[in-house]
């Protein structure tokens, strides 16, 4: 009596199963690779800091951060220091890598957009924080933060000096 009977491996059913099986478990890994990348024009919550040199000017300027950048009519090398995502996830320099050619196009307001075609900009840090768009290769910036004025740091001293008065 069990002579007739087949065993799993044998039944009709078997490979159509497997087949399934082989199908689920690739589509699975296809949506966790998805998620994963996440979508490119979605913008990402970035911060920059880094210099801003003349490519005319200094023609060795950047290293291996450096970006080509394009604000209005101007163009600059950002050397970038440190980058990072503000609403955590991956590394900026992670996800910066992910721009190729390393050209960017600034744009945001246009007293950011003023200042950031100024050209007493150069050699000096400064900070940025907006949204990246990878696919677009675009940053859109909200902040822009740069070195202390002359004048500031004069008034610092000042106040230090007469804090250090007995």
């Amino acid at each position: 009596m069990n002579e007739n009977r087949l065993t799993v491996c044998q039944s009709v059913w078997f490979p159509r199963i497997l087949v399934l099986l082989v199908l689920g478990l690739t589509a699975l890994g296809a949506a966790n690779r998805a998620v994963a990348q996440g979508p490119t024009d979605m913008p990402l919550q970035f911060k920059m800091i880094g210099e801003f040199h003349d490519p005319e000017k200094d023609k060795n300027a950047g290293g291996v951060n450096a970006f080509t950048v394009n604000v209005l009519k101007k163009t600059w090398i950002f050397d970038i220091e440190s980058s990072h995502t503000l609403q955590g996830g991956a590394l900026g320099s992670t996800v910066l890598k992910q721009i190729y050619p390393p050209i960017m196009t600034f744009v945001g307001p246009e007293e950011l957009t003023d200042q950031l075609t100024n050209p007493e900009i150069e050699g000096k840090t400064y900070t940025l924080t907006g949204q990246l768009y990878v696919g677009k290769r675009m940053f859109r910036v909200n902040t822009l933060e740069g070195p202390p004025e002359e004048s500031d740091a004069d008034a610092k001293s000042d106040s230090a000096s007469v804090s250090d008065a007995p």
